[in-house]
């Protein structure tokens, strides 16, 4: 049976929230000629912008008046990894609505080097500074207007997070880090993650793993999808040259990634009894078919939709002292 320390640890980690980011490197895109929306205005969207280092420093606020405008309901996200050398490649629709009346959407975009927006198809204009990416819109919309941005980016891959290691990297806590979103806890958004890395890598993400299709170039894209609407801080994924190990436990497969010759059976050992006692205690049973735990390097210890990303010095702060097993929880 699990010692309260356990219990109370998973609560803990179940609640884990993100700190906001650094800097953002954008280029400006045309202002669009489109039409208005449903429900907005005629006035057209500001024009003739210019990229943000050509135009000056700006607060966020100043150059983009759209915080709190929208929430976001669906991330669409391709990404590509490579690791050598580390590079971190993103293309995606955010799905947004708008709260107010606005004529232009604000983004955290920690470090993200963005090269591209379209809105509802058509080339719109953006700007950042602060981690945020500023879009305008074809026109101002109504409150309750829903619309669609596509962006392409790159991710830095010299900070925290992305963390690149050697033969792994990584992503959790900040999703605003490797992809345009609202850093907000409050936020509740689904994800669909098409994750495209060199054949012969592991790979995992938050979600259920949908599909697994062959890629150009000798890499293959593994889709996984977040159904639930979640908040971001539950969005995460890995990749490198790990082992597996694998236990199932009442339907429910468990499966650990780690570092080669990492005692992996042993850390899914503790983490079946966890598994059932929380059912048992709470009358609720795990509400997919598998969970994944992913040991890698560096500090790490995040509970994410369907996985987790734990420290891979975990399993020998374990095997030196049992009473550390509160980690797999």
């Amino acid at each position: 049976m699990l010692a309260p320390r356990s219990l109370l640890t998973l609560l803990a980690l179940s609640g884990v929230a993100a700190c906001s980011g650094s800097s953002i490197h954008v280029q400006a895109g045309p202002a669009p000629g489109a039409a208005p929306p449903p429900g907005a205005s005629a006035r057209p969207a500001p024009s003739g912008a210019s990229a943000a280092a050509s135009a000056g420093p700006a607060s966020p606020e100043a150059a983009c008046g759209g915080e709190g405008a929208v929430d976001v309901l669906a991330h669409a996200v391709d990404l590509t990894v490579g690791l050598a050398p580390p590079a971190l490649r993103g293309e995606g629709e955010v799905r947004v609505r708008t709260r107010r009346a606005t004529d232009r959407v604000r983004l955290d975009a920690r470090a993200l080097r963005v090269t591209a927006v379209t809105v509802a198809g058509a080339p719109a204009r953006f700007e950042g500074d602060g981690g945020h990416l500023c879009v305008w819109l074809p026109a101002p919309a109504a409150t309750g207007y829903e619309t669609t941005l596509h962006v392409t980016w790159t991710a830095s891959v010299d900070g925290d997070t992305p963390r690149f290691s050697g033969d792994q990297a990584w992503a959790g806590y900040q999703a605003a880090a490797w992809m345009p979103t609202l850093q907000d806890p409050a936020q509740r958004a689904t994800l669909t993650l098409r994750l495209t890395a060199p054949t012969g890598l592991m790979v995992a993400a938050s979600g259920r793993r949908a599909a697994v299709s062959p890629a150009p170039a000798g890499l293959t894209t593994t889709t996984f999808v977040v159904d639930r609407p979640s908040p971001p801080f539950l969005f995460a994924f890995a990749a490198g040259r790990l082992d597996e190990a694998q236990r199932s436990v009442d339907g429910v497969t468990l499966r650990a990634l780690g570092p080669a010759g990492a005692d992996l059976a042993g850390a899914l050992a503790l983490t079946a009894p966890m598994l059932a006692f929380l059912r048992d205690r709470t009358g609720v049973p795990y509400p997919a078919t598998d969970y994944t735990q992913v040991f890698v390097r560096g500090e790490a210890a995040q509970e994410a939709a369907g996985m987790a990303l734990i420290s891979a010095s975990a399993l020998d702060d374990v095997r030196r002292d049992p009473t550390e097993d509160w980690v797999f929880a």
